[in-house]
């Protein structure tokens, strides 16, 4: 964490990387400080995939299934092909019983 830290003063304004920041900050169940920044990304880019992504996985971390539902459904909205997404709409349709969704997203994961 302590180099995605000094990186983060040089390229704190790179989607690429401030999802990817974001998502070791998820791994490492910082789950408030990864909401944060990706929050604060998509005031300023709202078309990045990823950080959609990630802000959907933190939303299912915290129990919040339809907000992280969004979150997968507007990064398929810029990508349908987004296999991520599709994955994480699996799981999450998988995790509240609905396998005909479920089988749906993973098919195109």
């Amino acid at each position: 964490m302590e180099w995605y830290e000094k990186a983060r003063e040089l390229q704190n304004k790179e989607p690429d990387f401030v999802a990817e920041f974001a998502n070791a900050l998820i791994r490492d169940r910082q789950l408030v400080k990864a909401k944060q920044l990706l929050e604060q990304q998509l005031k300023e880019v709202q078309k990045h995939e990823l950080t959609w992504i990630n802000l959907g996985s933190v939303y299912f971390l915290e129990g919040n299934k339809s907000q992280a539902k969004k979150c997968y459904e507007r990064a398929l909205q810029l990508n349908p092909r987004n296999k991520q997404a599709h994955l994480y709409l699996s799981e999450l349709y998988d995790s509240v019983g609905d396998m005909e969704k479920s089988r749906f997203h993973k098919q195109r994961s």
